[in-house]
């Protein structure tokens, strides 16, 4: 396998996981920088598009109605939104060569500067969506071919202003011609020339080759290859693929940057550099930003302290720091507390090996870090982790470690689980390294003592070959996590890019990816009655039809002084089937398979000896306690805890006598001792 420095390298990302380092201000928390910390600094993204406007570019592919122009606006187009909204400090710039009307500063003939490297506006999205139906006009053809260094030294000066140590820069290039200036290798080798200088400046020019008319495939190394660093396999794929011109873009769209930095220790005198990454990002949406009613301009909010006692602002030196103990305040500080919250040094120290078998499922308590060896730090760490991964593969071992991502972070202990690389059939890179699972300590394992009812129920072989047919029947096919958006957020950044475009948003574009499929559904139809049928018979109730029925209004009193009892038929789906319920007024007596909103229990009539039968349903009328305690104890018989509040357990328990003191666990304690008894 090998490590490949350009694979993984940058600066600091917004990326974060769960309250990971990337989420610490270590100004707000411990009043300065540690040494070791500069590796978290964060970087923000500057990508100028330059794209070769040829006159073929505009004509569809054949079997394709759109053109490869259209094609690359839409991906923009889309890029831009998302800046717009999630990175608005980013900065985006578009250039074209190859056209009639030239712009820029240097006066090269076929280069416009579509829009500079500034950050993102809706009116440049705006402007994105009109060049369809104005190119032509806006800009036209060029007659003779621009060199393409030209277009190269535009993207230098546009980079130039920009700090080193404040933007991670790259360059898109989109062209469908694999051999640029073909009859002047001297405008060739100036292109070279210009591509080394934007490497020195950390310039990344990432490659988007384009279909030609003519069908015949970009043959990458007849020129690119000593500009760009790149998978030539990837590239060609990408090629015949232009459809997924927007998905590569997105997988561009953020850099693979560096979380962290610290030395692996495997031994007192053996260690290697590692990097780590969150592949992982929980996406979340913006918080609104407070503006002046007047002047519209950004307000900025400050907090000041105040004395409880008198009122007036205090200022640093007059504000100290305390622990409580012992029912005393021990006074720190900060110096005092930089060093209490300082453990060791940054750094992964190697504990031992153990089997792979050892780690469990929910060991891992947070969202895992990605290592990656770091040959800036130690030459030769690519080489040793090489090993290393090998060997443990082959022994199927795991890595236990300490971990101290930050020098003011708490140490952990973690497991080191080895990943070998390979290319899935989309080309798509699973790079060598470490996913680090973070274990939990003793203390923050969790052992419930809360008694819950254990009832054995005997199991036919006809109910287990119908939830084998339901199961096989529901399958879902090559499950693929990054296939399902959360529809919260694109929903709510889908009207927001609305509003500040001012374009109508219809509902039908917002596609949930978690509505279940209800074509399939209807299709298996008959095995989920079928299912139904065998393991509830006419027992089957719907918990939402009960609910439904009980708010519509209160039970009416008796003539009596007493309150009438009102049943509903349970032996009907009614959201599967057409069938009518009976109302309420035609049933005065409590029959066969109905539910008793009086007591939440089920009135069965079967006989005891009956397979299906279960305990606690076959309860004469006259033994079920009174209350409307049916949902409770639904709730408590399948474990849904979090849907019973404390003040639903106390009726419960007064209603049959129990004492309601206590938290809530020991009240659903009681709560279950009493069902279970």
């Amino acid at each position: 396998m090998d490590f490949d420095e350009n694979d993984f390298g940058g600066g600091g990302d917004d990326f974060d996981g769960d309250e990971g380092p990337a989420e610490i201000n270590p100004d707000d928390l411990f009043g300065g920088e540690e040494e070791g910390d500069k590796a978290y600094q964060t970087l923000r993204d500057a990508v100028i598009f330059l794209i070769d406007c040829r006159r073929e570019l505009f004509e569809p592919l054949p079997g394709q109605t759109e053109n490869q122009f259209s094609t690359v606006l839409t991906a923009i187009e889309g890029f831009l939104k998302h800046k717009i909204i999630s990175n608005e400090k980013d900065r985006i710039g578009a250039i074209f060569f190859n056209v009639k009307k030239e712009k820029n500063p240097h006066g090269f003939k076929g280069v416009n500067i579509f829009f500079p490297l500034d950050e993102p506006e809706a009116d440049r999205i705006k402007r994105t969506q009109q060049l369809r139906d104005t190119f032509e006009s806006d800009f036209g053809f060029a007659d003779v071919e621009t060199p393409l260094y030209e277009a190269l030294w535009l993207c230098k000066d546009g980079f130039k202003d920009l700090k080193k140590e404040n933007y991670s820069k790259r360059i898109f290039l989109f062209t469908s011609e694999d051999f640029p200036s073909p009859g002047n290798k001297g405008q060739r080798d100036q292109a070279l020339q210009h591509g080394r200088h934007l490497q020195e400046m950390d310039v990344t020019i990432e490659l988007f080759p384009l279909q030609k008319p003519s069908g015949e495939k970009f043959d990458f190394t007849k020129f690119y290859a000593d500009l760009v660093t790149v998978d030539p396999d990837e590239i060609n794929d990408a090629s015949t693929k232009i459809s997924q011109l927007s998905v590569r873009i997105k997988q561009k769209e953020f850099k693979k940057r560096v979380l962290g930095r610290c030395d692996f220790h495997l031994s007192p005198e053996l260690k290697m550099g590692i990097r780590f990454y969150t592949m992982i990002h929980h996406t979340k949406k913006p918080y609104p930003v407070k503006l002046d009613a007047k002047s519209n301009k950004l307000l900025k909010s400050t907090t000041k302290p105040v004395c409880k006692e008198t009122g007036s602002i205090l200022y640093p030196n007059q504000i100290g720091t305390f622990f409580p103990l012992g029912g005393e305040k021990i006074r720190f500080n900060k110096e005092e507390m930089q060093h209490i919250k300082k453990f060791d040094t940054p750094s992964l120290k190697l504990m031992g090996f153990k089997p792979r078998s050892r780690l469990k499922d929910y060991h891992n308590i947070r969202t895992s870090y990605f290592l990656y060896p770091d040959e800036d730090r130690f030459i030769g760490s690519g080489q040793l982790a090489h090993g290393l991964i090998t060997e443990m593969l082959r022994k199927d071992q795991i890595a236990i470690v300490r971990f101290v991502p930050r020098s003011t972070s708490n140490v952990r202990f973690c497991a080191l689980l080895p990943q070998q690389e390979f290319y899935d059939e989309d080309n798509f890179q699973t790079p060598p390294g470490f996913n680090l699972v973070w274990l939990p300590y003793a203390d923050d394992l969790r052992k419930p003592d809360t008694v819950r009812p254990v009832s054995r129920t005997e199991v036919s072989r006809e109910e287990i070959q119908v939830a084998k047919i339901l199961i096989n029947s529901l399958s879902t096919q090559e499950f693929d996590c990054r296939s399902f958006d959360n529809h919260s957020v694109q929903k709510f950044f889908a009207n927001l890019t609305a509003i500040a475009l001012r374009e109508d948003l219809k509902d039908d574009e917002l596609v949930d990816s978690l509505e279940p499929d209800r074509e399939g559904l209807e299709k298996n139809m008959a095995t989920l009655l079928k299912f139904r049928d065998v393991f509830w018979g006419d027992h089957y109730f719907d918990p939402d039809a009960v609910s439904s029925t009980k708010s519509k209004s209160k039970r009416p009193a008796n003539p009596d002084g007493g309150t009438k009892r009102g049943k509903a038929n349970i032996g009907e789906d009614v959201r599967a089937l057409p069938r009518g319920r009976r109302g309420r007024d035609e049933e005065e007596d409590a029959g066969p398979n109905e539910y008793d909103f009086d007591d939440g229990f089920l009135v069965d009539d079967r006989k005891k000896g009956s397979k299906k039968g279960k305990k606690g349903s076959e309860m004469e009328v006259e033994d079920v306690p009174a209350g409307d305690f049916g949902p409770i104890i639904k709730h408590l018989r399948q474990g849904e805890l979090k849907k019973v509040t404390v003040n639903d357990l106390k009726e419960f328990l007064s209603a049959h006598g129990q004492p309601v003191k206590g938290k809530k666990d020991e009240l659903v304690d009681r709560a279950l001792r009493l069902l279970s008894s």
